[in-house]
């Protein structure tokens, strides 16, 4: 029997014959660029690109359940123009700002009668460093958010602008552009130098490792324009002794160097005012950030807390992101991580002051047992804790300094951690006899 002669361009491929759901199935499991790949491939594929059943369940990823708050734009053009790139911004970002870090969170702003939908970029800002007013015994404050940057659809098209909404632009919010790009990975780190000084000193690396803990590494890649690492230079910066004022200062430096240490890829952002620029963290000592940042995925995930003493608690059950209270340099941000291998729990500072600046280990405890306190440690936990006193507490060291993080003033006095909660410990400080207390957090506050 003679084989007719079939033309292959009209055999419909096995993707092709596949079952709708099997279809819908696929296309939502891959990013856009590849569904759009695959739906230009053949005729029949390319009817489903107005699916609205593919960007639909595309789009629930990130949040976005209905187009009302959008204008009522199809979800293939808020997929395609808006999520697909910048979604994955979605979540906590920690910054390298020298001693202090910073942190950066995107969410998605449900809009309202007069604006549409967004994603807004927003500072974390505590209260300003009170270095007179010691205030021991207090709880951390949680953030406010400070809206900096807006990514959202131009009014009256489909195109995406970035834009400016820092407070510092005043009366001009989202008059001007912004912008956010990607930094490539480099071995650049800060060094601190001065008159006085013999040779540079190299400021604490952000990050430590590109295995640190807090680091989010289920944050996908962000199709985002990539901006090469700077080179290494010289960048000048003020320090003020605030018990002489104006009329005291000495002057130092910022140096960008190589390290041993390579930094991940991260972000950076940037306004064509400089109105970004300006709202770095407050110290008490006047510090020019003129090197510019990096933002790196933070961990931000939301654990359940425990009973110290409940059956199913475990070191493990600390792990993640805390709100920790400094006294005069008031709340800061610190990651918990727990080194099963070396039994040992490591408060990690995410922000910093000028005495323990961030990426320092703020305080690092052993959970081996049995440990023991002394006659003069019980009485003064009984004093500190009163009727938490009987809650677990694990022995270790914790970190200070004088300004500037010099190495000769590094100390390392004995401590007790104290987990007071199940979202809540203190850290006792047995030389100065007080103790700081942290809290787990648990998510945004409106």
């Amino acid at each position: 029997m003679t084989e007719l002669a079939v033309d292959p361009a009209i055999v419909p491929s096995s993707i092709e014959r596949t079952p709708y759901d099997i279809i819908i199935e696929i296309l939502t499991s891959l990013p856009a660029a590849d569904v759009v790949h695959l739906l230009s491939t053949s005729r029949t594929l390319r009817s489903y690109y107005n699916d609205e059943q593919i960007w639909r369940i595309l789009s629930r990823q990130f949040g976005v359940t209905d187009t009302a708050s959008f204008n009522n734009r199809p979800f293939r053009i808020i997929y395609t123009c808006l999520l697909y790139k910048y979604g994955p911004l979605l979540g906590l970002w920690a910054g390298d700002h020298a001693f202090s870090g910073h942190v950066l969170e995107f969410r998605l702003d449900q809009g309202s009668e007069l604006s549409e939908s967004c994603i807004i970029g927003e500072f974390w800002r505590f209260r300003r460093p009170q270095i007179f007013h010691m205030d021991i015994d207090k709880p951390p404050e949680q953030p406010r958010y400070i809206p900096t940057i807006r990514i959202g659809f131009a009014p009256g098209t489909d195109a995406v602008r970035i834009t400016c909404c820092a407070p510092a632009n005043g009366a001009q919010i989202n008059t001007h552009q912004a912008h956010i790009h990607h930094v490539e990975q480099t071995t650049n780190g800060v060094f601190l130098g001065g008159d006085s000084f013999m040779a540079l000193l190299q400021h604490p690396d952000f990050p430590r490792s590109t295995d640190a803990t807090w680091l989010d590494r289920r944050r996908p890649p962000i199709p985002l324009s990539t901006m090469t690492a700077p080179t290494p230079s010289r960048r000048s910066f003020g320090v003020i002794n605030p018990l002489f004022g104006l009329a005291w200062q000495f002057v130092m430096s910022v140096h960008l160097g190589n390290t041993d240490v390579v930094k991940p890829r991260a972000i950076s952002l940037s306004c064509d005012a400089d109105c970004v620029e300006l709202e770095f963290p407050t110290l008490s000592i006047r510090v020019d950030n003129s090197v510019t940042p990096r933002y790196y995925p933070l961990r931000g995930e939301v654990r359940q807390g425990l009973d110290g003493w409940a059956e199913e608690w475990s070191p493990a059950s600390l792990v993640g992101l805390w709100l920790g209270w400094y006294g005069p340099h008031g709340t800061e941000c610190l990651f918990i991580d727990w080194n099963e291998e070396n039994e040992t729990l490591t408060g990690i500072k995410l922000t910093g002051d000028e005495n323990v600046p961030r990426g320092v280990p703020s305080w690092e405890v052993s959970a081996k047992l049995p440990y023991h306190l002394s006659t003069e440690e019980e009485m003064l936990c009984a004093q500190i804790l009163g009727d938490r006193v009987a809650c677990r507490k694990y022995r270790g060291t914790g970190t200070t300094s004088g300004a500037g993080f010099l190495p000769s003033e590094h100390g390392h006095p004995p401590i007790l951690l104290a987990i007071t909660g199940p979202d809540e410990l203190g850290v006792i400080w047995l030389d100065g006899g007080f103790m700081l207390q942290n809290m787990r957090y648990t998510g945004r506050r409106y």
